[in-house]
């Protein structure tokens, strides 16, 4: 199967309201199958996305953009996951030992 064949099938089904497309890295088109509104979480350093619960978070006054017509509305939250965090503190943590060690 080509690729255009998979990416013209995810576009139908994003149309159907089967799925939806991320607009989180203008590099990467990204596919979400939990069409519910809910938001995103993006590590910038293992580039993995998770979803952020289905709570409703507050959103911006419509008066303040008066005139525009909102057509969906996404927030993504962009940082280090708990998982690369705890990767970064234990290899900083061998350094320090080894560090240490040597200076005895």
């Amino acid at each position: 199967m080509s690729f255009a064949t998979v990416y013209n099938t995810l576009s139908r089904l994003v149309r159907a309201g089967e799925i939806r497309e991320l607009d989180i890295d203008p590099d990467k088109r990204r596919f979400d199958p939990d069409v519910a509104p809910h938001h995103h979480f993006s590590c910038r350093i293992c580039n993995k996305i998770y979803d952020v619960g289905h709570e409703p978070f507050p959103t911006p006054h419509i008066s303040r953009i008066e005139g525009h017509k909102v057509e969906k509305m996404e927030l993504t939250f962009k940082g280090a996951c708990s998982s690369c965090i705890g990767k970064s503190c234990r290899s900083l943590g061998d350094k320090e030992g080894r560090r240490r060690r040597k200076t005895k």
